[in-house]
């Protein structure tokens, strides 16, 4: 029987690295929103330098090695905070109960 301890703490890393997984994958998310934020704000400023679409284009250019770096960051930080649980002790099979032994009377 395991101790309520024991019980506790798997609980918790398991916990624990479930919403670690879970930032790791916002990565996609803020790819999005470096990507979005590009656009928008290229759109914004060719429409008040009257130069469409050039900085649109340059902005959503140099926003892809961003979002990577970006993403690459995170999600390093998340994978580095996940840790192992503690693995169970397996036990060893009793030399009567091993497969393909007979016992002769």
């Amino acid at each position: 029987m395991q101790s309520p301890e024991k019980h506790t703490d798997e609980k918790f890393f398991g916990l624990k690295n479930i919403s670690l997984a879970i930032t790791a994958g916002q990565a996609g998310c803020l790819t999005l929103i470096i990507v979005f934020v590009a656009v928008f704000l290229g759109l914004w400023l060719d429409n008040r330098l009257n130069s469409k679409p050039i900085i649109t284009l340059i902005l959503v250019i140099f926003s892809i090695p961003v979002s990577v770096i970006g993403m690459l960051k995170l999600v390093k930080s998340a994978v580095s905070r996940i840790q192992p649980g503690k693995p169970t002790p397996v036990e060893k099979p009793r030399e009567d109960m091993k497969i393909g032994r007979y016992e002769e009377d």
